[in-house]
């Protein structure tokens, strides 16, 4: 399968491995180990279906293969696909500039890469991050989201002036009350809108707070990892390139990074956490 997409460069979608002749049962061998009893390889691997996307450099040539298998509940589908090749988009980015000794690979990403990865996918100019807070406001406590990370700071290569200022304070806020980011995260639901300035709801003072010009939006709840039931704060996803309104398929692109940025936040309070404990001792 792999030498089959490796030569003709083109995607391979195969929903049973066992009816294709092209499929070598050595790969199966390959994957396991019978002493081993968890973890990777297997004890007793078995591939039962497979998705293969070829990996091409910027001037056309191969580059690579990436392959996926054993879709639970599968085969794998066309949005699967859809995904897939969105991602090695990203993937040959990522080799592309990596050194030799692929240091440039990290174990864990950070918001702000994840952040780009999403603008990359859903194919958009920018992608924020506004966490919840609350602060003391003339005696009285005020609820307010604000910006904690942009797709910016990935490509700036740090935080960026708008979400960190030199007092370590954000310089962006909006309301609870707002009408779309508040709104998402009041009632934890999503907003997509193809014209921001045509829609009542929108707040032209982001833009001047911003210093950009929004069009079309995505308003994306940001769930706690480890209580549902709570809002962190809210992804926004602006401007899709060409445009255009963002699809259902960017809205689940959306929903899938919303979830992982909740864990990095969470590592990034616990660690966060750890350094103030040994700076302290």
């Amino acid at each position: 399968l792999i030498g089959y997409v490796a030569e003709s460069m083109a995607p391979l979608n195969v929903a049973d491995l066992s009816k294709d002749t092209r499929f070598d049962a050595i790969v199966d061998a390959a994957f396991s180990d019978p002493s081993s009893t968890e973890g990777d390889p297997h004890p007793d691997f078995e591939a039962k279906n497979a998705l293969a996307m070829p990996l091409r450099n910027h001037d056309g040539s191969a580059l690579g293969i990436c392959l996926m298998l054993n879709k639970r509940a599968g085969p794998f589908s066309e949005f699967d696909a859809h995904m897939l090749r969105l991602e090695c988009e990203h993937v040959v980015l990522m080799v592309q500039t990596a050194s030799a000794n692929l240091t440039h690979f990290a174990t864990q990403e950070t918001i702000p890469e994840t952040l780009y990865r999403l603008m990359h996918l859903a194919q958009c100019e920018r992608t924020h991050l506004f966490l919840s807070e609350t602060v003391e406001h003339k005696g009285k406590e005020l609820r307010r989201l604000s910006l904690f990370a942009s797709s910016d700071d990935h490509m700036n290569g740090g935080y960026s002036s708008l979400t960190h200022h030199a007092d370590d304070k954000c310089l962006v806020h909006v309301p609870f009350s707002d009408g779309l980011l508040g709104y998402a995260a009041r009632t934890g639901r999503d907003i997509t809108i193809p014209d921001a300035r045509g829609d009542a709801r929108f707040d032209m003072l982001l833009d001047v707070q911003m210093g950009f010009r929004t069009t079309s939006l995505m308003s994306i709840p940001v769930h706690d990892s480890e209580d549902k039931a709570s809002i962190i704060g809210v992804l926004l996803v602006c401007n899709k390139h060409g445009a255009g309104a963002f699809s259902p398929t960017d809205t689940t692109f959306a929903r899938i990074f919303a979830r992982q940025i909740a864990k990095l936040y969470t590592k990034y309070i616990g660690d966060a956490e750890e350094r103030k404990a040994r700076e302290d001792e």
